[in-house]
């Protein structure tokens, strides 16, 4: 229940809404703005909503979280990690890093080439999440395949910039 203030014929709300930890910054925020809304049609009267959108539950008093290490060094760790194990993935797509309950999970996107089998592009992925599983603080993994550059977004945009492993220009060349 939210809590709420009454200051005159003020009606102050301050919220706090869990949300499902896999969601995008951007779909958690839209929920926030929903039940915003929601909450400012139901009761005219309120002159401000605040909502606090969480993808956990807030520790309980006396608790604290460790410190995790940043995306940055995460993303140098799975590109190592997949450079020396998977040598078939022609590219890391996308890397995002989900830090709950104290631990990090990975979603990875690797490319393969488009002429592989789909039972090899299966082996290339269970290759790589077995590797990223061996980095020291990562709990879970997920890979995902891109199979190939002719619909990959990133080959016309370059949203992987930073990401050591690059993509030889034969295959930008093509997906262009």
């Amino acid at each position: 229940m939210p809590a709420h203030i009454e200051a005159g014929p003020h009606t102050l709300v301050d919220m706090h809404l869990l949300v499902d930890p896999r969601l995008t910054v951007s779909a958690a925020h839209s929920a926030g703005q929903r039940v915003r809304a929601e909450l400012m049609e139901q009761f005219p009267n309120t002159t401000e909503v605040l909502v606090n959108v969480h993808a956990e539950p807030a520790m309980k008093e006396g608790e604290e979280q460790a410190a995790m290490r940043p995306q940055e060094e995460i993303v140098e760790d799975v590109a190592s990690a997949l450079e020396e194990s998977c040598p078939l993935i022609r590219r890391i797509a996308h890397v995002r890093c989900h830090y709950l309950n104290g631990s990090t999970t990975l979603e990875v996107e690797i490319v393969v080439d488009d002429d592989i089998s789909v039972l090899s592009a299966r082996k290339i992925a269970q290759q790589a999440q077995q590797a990223l599983l061996r980095i020291h603080d990562v709990s879970g993994a997920d890979v995902h395949l891109e199979l190939g550059v002719s619909h990959c977004r990133w080959a016309v945009e370059d949203c992987c910039e930073g990401l050591p492993m690059e993509l030889p220009q034969k295959l930008v060349k093509r997906a262009a």
